[in-house]
């Protein structure tokens, strides 16, 4: 168990974690959220702030994520629709959905995986 803190300049959001499965993520007013640690790939591409509703605060962000969202990946791109990655294969003059993810790694091994199926070079 750590108390380790580290400071995301990318995200400008501090994180600490706080066992190998929980995490702890700054908001305003000096106020902090408990996340679970897988989920922080999906959480700090936000700006969170503390939002009071009677005696309670609640973790809230904005629907705006972070401006670049072309990915580096080839096969891979941002569905603003959805808020998720998008993969996709051309094969021959075909274009084949390879699915939608929360993840840009996921949709990318999406691709990876779509090419070497059908031996395809990635």
């Amino acid at each position: 168990m750590g108390y380790l803190v580290k400071f995301d300049m990318a995200y400008r959001n501090e994180i600490w974690e706080v066992t190998d499965t929980i995490s702890c993520i700054k908001l305003t007013q000096n106020k902090y959220a408990l996340i679970d640690t897988k989920d922080l790939p999906l959480v700090i591409e936000y700006t969170w702030y503390a939002h009071k509703n009677g005696n309670t605060f609640y973790a809230e962000t904005s629907v705006k994520k972070k401006k670049n969202k072309t990915s580096k990946y080839p096969g891979v791109c941002w569905n603003m629709k959805n808020s998720k990655w998008i993969s996709n294969i051309r094969i021959g003059d075909k274009i084949r959905y390879l699915g939608s993810f929360y993840l840009e790694e996921d949709a990318k091994q999406a691709y990876i995986d779509a090419c070497t199926e059908a031996d395809k070079p990635h």
